[in-house]
């Protein structure tokens, strides 16, 4: 919660910086790459006692995790801030 909380932090930001702030990609466009982090987080390493994954997972390791959440967290931060 602490990292989502920098990160989103640190997104919102980055808009201030004058060579960020292009007009040339619509936030729409934005939005759709971000569906992106969708099936990535759905394919996660999912620990649920008593419940194994009927696949294998493509982030299995937790700091891939943390990584693509912080990743979700600045660009969301930059979005809503455009």
């Amino acid at each position: 919660l602490f990292l989502n909380s920098v990160f989103d932090l640190l997104g919102k930001t980055l808009p201030g910086i004058p060579a960020l702030r292009s007009k040339c990609i619509p936030i729409l466009v934005l939005t759709i790459i971000r569906l992106v982090f969708l099936p990535l987080f759905l394919m996660g390493n999912l620990q649920i006692p008593g419940y194994t994954l009927p696949f294998e997972p493509l982030l299995a390791n937790d700091a891939l995790f943390v990584v693509l959440m912080s990743i979700k967290s600045l660009t969301g931060g930059f979005i809503m801030t455009l």
